[in-house]
């Protein structure tokens, strides 16, 4: 132990397990093999420690001053009067049960990691502050810490212990099968890049992976699906009901939920169609329907369209309320009443036109396009020689989707990279 300030000190989980508790007379009254802390908080409250006594589990719950007691008597005194049924609260979880030699996300560096032991800090006020992911931590579990400093330091090493601030924690499993519902660590892993939470996913089991795309949710899942592996998303679709995978399916990118209904099972990929949004069904079975390899089978058809009749300041409203639906754009296509293809306008210019100015007066009118059948090699080197971000995918003089450098550079890659070596 560390003295922080009077009566105030860290504590390892591990220096309480198998502590002797005593009554007011002195009498060994049972052990500690657990300790009892609220969720809901930055750093988890500890709220009570769980004895064992010769048969049984019981829960004593701390009174307001009673660990700072303890600190000052050395002594773990309690009322067995006041011993209680081992029931947790529905926000309230048992540290050792829940985190020893469990896994967790570490936020702050996006890994998965096993917990060896927990450190908390004990005094007026007592809570969870760091979990110790580290080889340090394990040995003392085992009591042999002070043997292996013993043996380091002979070696000319310093070993430190490996700590995980709790705010950066987020457990993979929770507790006894029931829904994760730490909220603070929830709101931690939706902070992650979606790259990010891809990788915590990749080092997961099948069962880890769904508790965790389960309690973050359809959107959040979706955004790091998109960027992990196929044996990832499979494994994940795969566990989920039909339900839950369309509603991960309907918040995807459209051309990467059609690469993913040729990843999952057949009959898994039937149902999520099945189940989503008829415009979407539609929209996925036409990006499916094209040969790979061509710019059909790279496009979205996730883009904003005007007419060349409409103002800026139309368009700008129209931008507002579909951005939220449309991960990125650069250019509005400007099609006539016929559907027909007519310009591009920039959403620069957009911006910084004259609110009643008309489309048509401020579009470009010379448009370069793809057709859905061009192969991707021409795409290629179309975004090549024109500096493109966005590449329409034009048929019978209407857009079908457009082609995003971002979302479709693994397929085009191959392509830049033999025109460079050419």
């Amino acid at each position: 132990m560390t003295t922080v300030a009077t009566h105030e000190v860290f504590v390892y989980l591990s220096d309480w397990m198998g502590r002797t508790v005593y009554d007011s007379s002195q009498h060994a009254s049972g052990k500690i093999v657990d300790v009892l802390a609220q969720a809901g908080h930055m750093f988890p409250p500890i709220r009570g420690i769980v004895i064992r006594l010769d048969s049984r589990k019981v829960l004593y719950r701390l009174a307001a001053n009673e660990l700072n007691h303890w600190l000052i008597t050395d002594a773990l005194t309690v009322d067995p009067t006041k011993y209680q049924p081992l029931e947790p609260n529905e926000d309230e979880f048992l540290i050792r049960d829940w985190l020893w030699d469990r896994q967790i996300v570490d936020i702050s560096g996006a890994k998965v990691k096993r917990v060896n032991d927990v450190q908390m800090i004990v005094g007026d006020v007592s809570y969870i502050v760091h979990v110790d992911v580290g080889f340090l931590g394990l040995a003392r579990r085992l009591g042999f810490e002070r043997s292996v400093k013993t043996v380091a330091k002979l070696f000319g090493k310093s070993l430190q212990d490996e700590l995980i601030s709790w705010k950066y924690v987020t457990p993979v499993k929770a507790q006894s099968g029931a829904p994760l519902r730490l909220s603070v660590q929830l709101t931690n892993l939706r902070n992650l890049h979606p790259a990010e939470l891809a990788d915590v996913l990749e080092e997961l089991d099948k069962d880890e992976r769904t508790e965790i795309v389960r309690a973050v949710g359809a959107e959040t899942a979706a955004a790091a699906l998109e960027v992990a592996d196929e044996d990832v998303q499979k494994s994940v679709l795969e566990s989920l009901t039909a339900d839950e995978s369309a509603d991960i399916l309907e918040e995807m990118d459209l051309q990467v939920a059609a690469d993913v209904l040729e990843v999952v099972e057949e009959e898994l990929a039937e149902a999520m169609l099945a189940a989503v949004e008829p415009e979407t069904r539609d929209d996925i079975t036409e990006l499916a329907a094209h040969k790979d390899e061509t710019a059909g089978s790279a496009m979205s058809s996730d883009f904003i369209q005007c007419h060349p009749d409409d103002t800026a300041s139309e368009v700008l409203e129209k931008v507002r309320i579909l951005a939220r639906e449309i991960e990125s754009f650069l250019y509005i296509y400007v099609v006539d009443d016929n559907e027909e293809f007519k310009g591009v306008v920039s959403l620069r210019a957009i911006l910084t036109s004259s609110p009643s100015t008309p489309v048509h007066t401020i579009m470009h009118s010379r448009i370069i396009s793809v057709t859905p059948d061009e192969p991707l090699e021409d795409v290629a080197e179309l975004f090549s020689t024109y500096d493109f971000g966005f590449c329409p995918v034009v048929k019978d003089g209407r857009v079908l989707g457009v082609i995003s450098l971002k979302h479709s550079f693994e397929e085009l890659l191959p392509h830049f990279w033999k025109k460079r070596n050419d």
